[in-house]
């Protein structure tokens, strides 16, 4: 600006020695030389072009320093969609320090996932285990061959049932949950009697104990699919944060005061829930 101002008053002083210049009554004599009038029209007309450009490049600064204000902030896309890939990490981008928040949410889900998941798996190997050494296959193979090889209008008792080979799930589940299967689940009883109320409270314990420990394992795998759930929330929820962000709409306090967040309580039945809470 100061330029434009010092390039304008050499321009004035100029157009002021042409004009007395032109009236026959001053001549200037610059940098040791003696000027005419053609001399002073010429520098007058370059101050003027200097001048001119000088202007138009005050212009072009301006736009580019409007330019830079909108290419200095970040594109609301990317940003989302890294925070997608990587939750906070558009967040941190943009110096938002909330992004720090969405990365320890992902490893603490990840975390709560993995020994979750892992423990389920484990207990289940233990209830297969368990079946193996005190459910009776063997003698359910005998009975059922004896009784109900090629009956016709058996009942219930003769529900077919698949080998651990050939569905292990279905073989597991089905010899905890069926009580025509439970007369094998035996210590001390006889696994040929049908009714249930013959057995021992021994050979009853074994089939609760079964039951618990199935249950437990199929718990604690439910539990790992909600942190999972989580996990891909946790991505959602933050890409839009920073897409928001790099729009300008998203607020500056953060998550407890923000219009976006997730919300988390205990579902029926154990595990968590997590709920998605935006305002636009």
């Amino acid at each position: 600006m100061t330029k434009s101002w010092v390039t304008a008053a050499l321009a004035l002083a100029v157009a002021t020695l042409v004009a007395a210049g032109s009236s026959g009554t001053a001549r200037a004599s610059l940098g040791g030389g003696s000027w005419n009038d053609r001399d002073l029209e010429l520098a007058a007309a370059d101050l003027a072009l200097i001048s001119s450009l000088d202007s138009d490049e005050e212009l072009v600064d301006a736009a580019g320093g409007a330019d830079a204000g909108a290419d200095g902030g970040h594109n609301p896309a990317a940003m989302g969609g890294l925070s997608l890939l990587i939750p906070g990490t558009g967040q941190l981008v943009q110096g938002e320090k909330r992004g720090y928040i969405y990365l320890l949410a992902e490893l603490a889900f990840w975390g709560g996932f993995y020994v979750l998941n892992e423990q389920g798996l484990q207990e289940r190997e233990d209830f297969k285990d368990f079946a193996d050494l005190n459910w009776d296959y063997e003698g359910w193979q005998a009975w059922y061959l004896a009784n109900c090889e090629g009956c016709t209008d058996c009942g219930y008792e003769c529900r077919p049932l698949p080998t651990p080979e050939d569905d292990s799930t279905e073989f597991y589940e089905d010899i905890g949950k069926y009580d025509t299967y439970w007369r094998w689940w035996h210590e001390d009883g006889d696994e040929w009697e049908v009714d249930w109320d013959e057995y021992s409270d021994n050979d009853i314990a074994v089939r609760n104990d079964y039951w618990d420990m199935r249950q437990t394992s199929n718990l604690h795998l439910e539990q790992a699919r909600y942190f999972l759930m989580a996990v891909l929330l946790n991505h959602v929820v933050s890409g839009i944060d920073a897409f928001l962000i790099a729009k300008g709409d998203a607020p500056e306090e953060g998550l407890s005061g923000g219009d976006v967040g997730i919300q988390f309580d205990v579902a029926r039945g154990g595990g968590v829930r997590g709920t998605l809470v935006a305002r636009f």
